[in-house]
């Protein structure tokens, strides 16, 4: 592939581009803390009374990493596919678990709606990959909208503040997505890169919508 992003590519190495690469390490310390916290079920909510909600999500996470990191370690397209394909199985798992708290799914109906997406999510980004710029902002800005109808049906008390930083931390990081790949905000050999800061800033993102849905406590009345 040409060269993408600021970063320089180190064509005689196997880490094309090591910023980029080690900062998805992120998503890593994001998942390992999902899976820690999921360590003890509770009946706080649903999210904490079945671990595998936890789980799937902490996959998701580690795998947005590591399409992430094949992808720019490698600069091919069977890794911008990876790459692609990551971030998707990270937003189904959203969109399920939010669906999930209106109306509980069945283990089975969860992987079934969870393998379909993913699939569908797969060919999409095989068959047409440039639309993935558009597809998936427009995704979470959806997300957004479907966590406040959602709340807004349940009326349970929840940590609000979370989802803030979480939301303020994803776009602050597409700023500095499309200020790096626009080269605006360039430095091709260093090691402090606009999209390094991306990866680090949805790494909190994810952590932080992690830690709203798992605030939620469940009206008793």
């Amino acid at each position: 592939m040409p060269q993408c992003w600021c970063e320089a590519v180190r064509w005689d190495s196997i880490i094309r581009q090591p910023a980029n690469v080690w900062s998805n390490l992120s998503m890593f310390v994001v998942a390992a803390i999902v899976l820690w916290l999921s360590r003890k079920s509770f009946a706080q909510n649903l999210l904490t009374a079945n671990a595998g909600y936890s789980r799937l999500y902490a996959l998701g996470v580690a795998l947005t990493g590591a399409g992430s990191m094949f992808f720019h370690a490698s600069l091919t397209h069977l890794g911008q596919w990876f790459d692609l394909l990551g971030m998707y199985f990270l937003a189904t798992v959203l969109y399920l678990y939010n669906y999930s708290r209106l109306r509980p799914l069945t283990t089975r109906s969860l992987l079934t709606l969870y393998f379909s997406f993913v699939t569908f999510f797969a060919l999409l980004m095989y068959f047409f990959p440039e639309v993935n710029d558009v597809l998936f902002g427009v995704l979470i800005l959806g997300f957004v909208v479907f966590v406040v109808f959602t709340q807004r049906r349940l009326k349970t008390k929840i940590q609000h503040w979370y989802i803030i930083v979480g939301v303020v931390a994803y776009y602050t990081g597409s700023t500095f997505w499309v200020l790096d790949k626009e080269l605006k905000l360039c430095v091709p050999q260093s090691l402090w890169q606009g999209h390094a800061a991306w990866h680090l800033l949805s790494a909190t993102a994810t952590l932080f919508v992690y830690l709203y849905f798992r605030s939620e406590k469940q009206r008793t009345n």
